[in-house]
């Protein structure tokens, strides 16, 4: 067993980048640490942050103990997870303490462009379920 244990991602599906990042975590998660949960369908009782917060930042939730990772911590949790990436955990760790590793996720995330496909009219986006 991983000494980290398993974490719950939450990812906007509506997100070409983070659809993309979904598709390599299932990809190189060989040891079945992580789940993956898109924040546009129910959240009900899977995590206590409200949709506004988890629309603007990567948010994981550690099973074990509940704890709560934001941002670049976000991947510095994915990564430790991940044998491949694991190499990557340590400057990943080193640039959030630093400032670094968030200014440069929190950009990414601010001009990231949010697609609903096949769920927008002229006037408004509804996310529908097929």
């Amino acid at each position: 067993m991983n000494v980290f244990g398993k974490i719950v991602v939450f990812y906007d599906s509506w997100c070409p980048i983070c659809k993309n990042v979904k598709i390599n975590i299932e990809r190189f998660d060989w040891l079945h640490l992580i789940e993956l949960q898109s924040i546009r369908e129910n959240l009900e009782g899977t995590i206590n942050v409200p949709l506004e917060k988890l629309e603007k930042e990567m948010y994981c939730l550690n099973k074990k103990n509940n704890h709560i990772t934001v941002g670049i911590e976000s991947i510095a949790s994915i990564t430790a997870r991940l044998p491949l990436f694991m190499i990557l955990w340590l400057p990943i760790k080193l640039s959030s303490l630093l400032g670094i590793g968030s200014c440069i996720y929190k950009y990414i995330a601010r001009t990231r462009k949010i697609i609903p496909v096949n769920n927008c009219d002229s006037s408004s986006c509804v996310y529908k379920k097929e």
